[in-house]
């Protein structure tokens, strides 16, 4: 259920994530990595980033009885503020397991979007100096 409420606020929030790696080309000089919107890919946010805003988001507001995720957010996470940045605990050895899992999420996420961007290549696309 936690899962499922990240992965819909990713979607639902940052759409353009999730097609990142489609704009990217390995044409630049020297057959370096390269995007063909630079702009873009510089200020999308690290899947890891939109996971810390998200629990960020959560936790910051009193919990709300009606929904379920931020309840069991509530219970199995402590948010830590220290020197100006916010640090998310686990509250109970099933809040570790319910911070690993989001952050394993993560690095799936992110390997997926790899290999599909990686699918779409050909060894055409690396070019020698």
């Amino acid at each position: 259920m936690i899962l499922e409420a990240f992965s819909q606020y990713l979607h639902h929030h940052y759409p353009r994530h999730a097609l990142a790696l489609d704009t990217l080309s390995l044409t630049g000089e020297g057959g370096e990595l390269v995007s063909r919107n630079k702009v873009e890919a510089e200020e999308m946010p690290a899947i890891t980033d939109i996971l810390y805003e998200w629990l960020y988001k959560h936790l910051s507001i009193p919990c709300q009885e009606q929904d379920p995720v931020s309840r069991i957010l509530h219970t199995e996470v402590v948010m830590v503020h220290f020197d100006e940045a916010y640090y998310f605990e686990p509250a109970s050895p099933s809040g570790e397991v319910l911070l690993e899992s989001l952050e394993a999420y993560c690095e799936s996420y992110d390997n997926w979007q790899f290999s599909r961007w990686l699918h779409n290549v050909k060894a055409s696309d690396f070019q020698t100096a």
